[in-house]
Formats: C-alpha cells, structure tokens, sequence
C-alpha cells in the first residue's frame, strides 16, 4: 500500500511489537484489577465481575463473528476494490442486531437484572451495562478490520488506549463519585465508546483512499460474498470466546449452585475474578499470536502454501507453550507474595485455585493459536463441534462439582474442559491435514507442570530448558534454525556483526 497509515505489519512484526504493547495493557489492566479489589468491598467486586462478564457475552453474542470474518477475507474484498462496502455492511447488519438486543434488555429491564445479577437491581446499572455492551461490539468490529488489514501494531496500541483510558477513568470516577461496581460500569461504557468513535473516524478516512493493488474493474458487491462470509464467520463465533464464556458459566453457576450463602458465593467470584487478572498477562503473548496468525496464514493458504501454515502453527504453539508455562511457574511460587499485594487481604480461595486458573489461560490459548489451520481450511463447523463438546463437559462438570466444592470446583471443571478442546483441536487438526507428530503432543502437555508442588515443578521445568535447548525433543533443528534467523534478521541492524552472527544459523 502507499500509504503509510494503512501499510500491513509482516508476521514478525505483527508479533514481535505488539506482543510488547500486549504486555503493556495487560500490565494496565493489572493495575486496574488491583485497583478494583482495594476499591471495591468483596460484595461489590462480585457484582462487578458479573457486570464485565455479562459485557463480554453479550458483545460475543452481538458480534455473531464478524470480526472473525473480517480478518480472514479483508484482502480479498481489498484487492477486489469493494473493501470499505464490506465493511459497512458488516457494521450496519452487526449493528442492527446489537440495538434490537440492547433495546430489549432496556425494556425488559426487570428480566435482564435477575438474569444477569440474579436480582432485578436498578434500571440505571441495567442501562450502563447494556450501553456498554453496545460500546464493546462497535469496537470489536473495528479491531477485526484492524486485524484484517494486518495493522496489528495499531490494534494493539488501540486496545492499549481502551485500558489505560479505562484505568485513567475509574481514578477520576472513583474519586468524585463513589466507590461501587455502577462507577466502574461508567468507567467502561465512556472509554470503550469513545476509543471506538475515534480510530473509526480514522478508519473511514483511510478506507477512503485509493490504495496500490485495488482493482476497481473486478469490483464485486459485498452480498456476493456475504453469505459465505457469514457461514465462516458464524462457525467462528460459535467457536469463539472459550475462556470468556467458560468464566460466564462457571461464576454464574456459582451463583445459583453453591450451597454458601449470598455474600459469601459473591466473596467467592470476587475471589475468581482476582485470580482470572493474575493470569491475564500469561495470555497476552498468545492472545496477540492468535489473532496475527490467521491473516497471514490465511495469506499463504490461498497462495497454496499450506507446509508453510503447518510449520507456522507448529513454531507458535510451542514457542507460545513454553514461554506461558515458565511464566505461569514464576507467578506460582510468587504467589504467596503477589497476591496478597494485589487483594489487600487475605485471599486464601485465590491462592488454593491459582494453579487451575492459570492452566485455563494456557490451554485456552493454546486452543486459539492451534486451531488456525483448520480456520484456514475454512473447516469452521469442526471447531464448532470442538466448542459445543467442551462447553456442554464444562456445564456438567460444573453441575457436579460446585454444589460439594464450590468455587475449586468451579475452577477445576473449567480447566479440564480447556484440556479438552486442546486435544480435541489437535486431533481434528491431524485429520485435516496437518502434521502433529510426538514433538507437538509433548509440548501440549507440558504446562501440566504447574500442578505439581513448587519444588517438582521448578525442577521439572529446569529440565525441561536445558532439554529444549541441547535437544530436539520439542524443537526441531529446522524450527530452530528458522527462529534464530528471525531473530537475527530482526536485530543485526542495531548491533551489525554482533548478535546477527551469534543468532543467525550457521552453514552445515
């Protein structure tokens, strides 16, 4: 493209910058968690977790995958000169169902608290939470674009603005106002709409100017493909939010399953949600692979590269594995320490179910970034399945556990769903094509590490380097060969001769 606004990132690019800005906002967010579990009381935090999490599945309703479906086929409406009506179309028919959802709920606003809050709490909450739900699709269908453009850096650094201004907001809020979960509901629903009105405002502008490689003679009308799209984009929402949704479930069926009482299942959630923010910087790396990988490798399938997708997968899965296990072990034998810094009390619930979370955030992961190839095979309906599998194990497993063991049971059952959709991606991947083999399998199961005792678990993990690094039991010569090439590639130009020659593969 000629215009340097809208120049697509390279795959390392892609990664390798917006890994780091990832870090940065979930480090923000972070700050916002802690400032959350010293602002709020226990009742109140558990109310607010229930606010983010209705936020978050109501948006993944709304959304129906679109922005999946942005990312996997903006360039191809890009290169046919019809990229800015299929981007209004996806925006108007997303929009459209989102108001008729969040008008209902307004209406209905009695039915919306005690499904939501388990009560009918007040119209003014019920309103907040709905109006950001709307300030949330907005912004997801904005990202997709982002995504499909390949401007990963940008996406990121947007969704560092959304946090930070988040953070920023919920200080000033805080101060004047008062010190609940419905100022914290404000806080969202402000950021969230205003950082989406302004980088669509940049966005449109953008779209509006004629790039290098549009082909405005083979136009073709965004409804020629808008079927098919939504067929993908369909099957990936049905895929979608695993970790989100999964964290619905379990802390709703907490609320209405657990034999404790009202204040303390709210203590309970309260306490989930404070372990579910110790693990959010785990996935910031995967988080911001997954979503860089489908593009590119959606790029090189159409361009009947497919060996390429499989060694891209297989290097990001484990590189991704590894680094997340070893960080999850470092928060694990801190967390005597880290936590009760971060709760301001004692949080015994959060210590006793931090391994399992952190497990979670791993596999579920994990899920995203392999299921690439079957989402660029266009095999959407096999991820479905994969989904509807794992959520109805999730929902039995929480059916039987949380009455006898209520919020480790809660914890328990979603994380051995995530290793079920792990496997049953991995599996589903094989019969599709892609190469899995016994190097893939034994890194997958790795981060089972971090349910053993600290000392085995340290121990265990330092084998585990110095295997990664003096053998080829998880990685390759050639996946290593090409890591370093990257790597030298990347940095030569700052230290020329220097770390280019000690990184970069040397002749056979």
């Amino acid at each position: 493209m000629t215009s340097r606004t809208l120049r697509a990132d390279t795959l390392f690019q892609s990664v390798s910058v917006a890994v780091i800005l990832a870090i940065v906002c979930r480090l923000v967010g972070f700050g916002r968690g802690v400032l959350m579990t010293r602002t709020l009381s226990p009742e109140e935090l558990g109310t607010w977790a229930l606010i983010a999490n209705a936020i978050a599945l109501l948006a993944f309703i709304c959304t129906l995958g679109i922005p999946n479906g942005l990312a996997r086929y903006t360039e191809r409406f890009r290169e046919a000169g019809n990229l800015g009506k299929f981007f209004l179309t996806a925006l108007t028919r997303a929009g459209a169902l989102t108001v008729l959802v969040c008008l209902a709920g307004m209406v209905f606003w009695r039915s919306t608290g005690r499904l939501l809050f388990d009560d009918s709490t007040d119209q003014t909450l019920i309103w907040i939470t709905l109006g950001a739900v709307a300030a949330t699709v907005l912004l997801s269908l904005i990202q997709g674009m982002l995504q499909g453009l390949r401007l990963f850096r940008l996406n990121s650094l947007v969704e560092l603005a959304q946090n930070f201004g988040f953070l920023l907001m919920a200080v000033v809020l805080f101060g004047m106002w008062s010190g609940d979960a419905e100022v914290a509901a404000w806080a969202i629903l402000i950021t969230t709409l205003m950082t989406a009105l302004l980088i669509g405002w940049w966005l449109i502008r953008c779209i509006g100017k004629p790039h290098q490689g549009d082909h405005p003679s083979i136009a073709i009308p965004a409804g020629g493909y808008w079927w098919p799209i939504m067929a993908y984009s369909l099957g990936a929402w049905s895929a979608g939010s695993l970790q989100a949704l999964w964290r619905v479930i379990d802390r709703y069926m907490l609320l209405h399953l657990s034999s404790a009482s009202g204040a303390e299942t709210l203590d309970q959630i309260g306490q989930y949600y404070i372990a579910s923010k110790l693990g959010q910087p785990l996935g910031a790396l995967a988080g911001v692979v997954s979503m860089a990988l489908l593009p590119h490798a959606a790029k090189l399938w159409e361009s009947k590269r497919q060996g390429e997708v499989t060694t891209m997968v297989h290097v990001s899965t484990k590189l991704a594995i590894l680094i997340m296990t070893f960080g999850g072990a470092l928060l694990l034998a801190l967390k005597g320490w880290i936590i009760p810094l971060v709760a301001g009390r004692d949080a015994a619930m959060t210590a006793a179910i931090f391994a399992p979370v952190l497990l979670t955030v791993i596999a579920v992961s994990v899920h995203f970034i392999l299921r690439t190839y079957l989402m660029c095979k266009e095999q959407t309906w096999r991820v479905t399945a994969i989904w509807v599998i794992t959520l109805l194990a999730n929902g039995a497993l929480n059916v039987v556990l949380i009455p006898h063991f209520q919020l480790w049971g809660a914890a328990w059952a979603t994380m051995i769903s995530g290793g079920v959709a792990v496997a049953l991606t991995a599996a589903q991947s094989q019969r599709s094509g892609m190469r899995v083999g016994p190097r893939l399998i034994l890194c997958l199961t790795l981060p089972c590490v971090l349910l053993l005792p600290t000392p085995a678990m340290l121990a265990l993990l330092m084998v585990v380097a110095l295997a990664t690094h003096f053998t080829d039991w998880i990685l390759d010569s050639e996946e290593k060969q090409s890591i370093n090439q990257q790597v030298a590639n990347r940095f030569e130009r700052f230290s020329t001769g220097r770390i280019g020659a000690v990184l970069a593969p040397r002749a056979p």
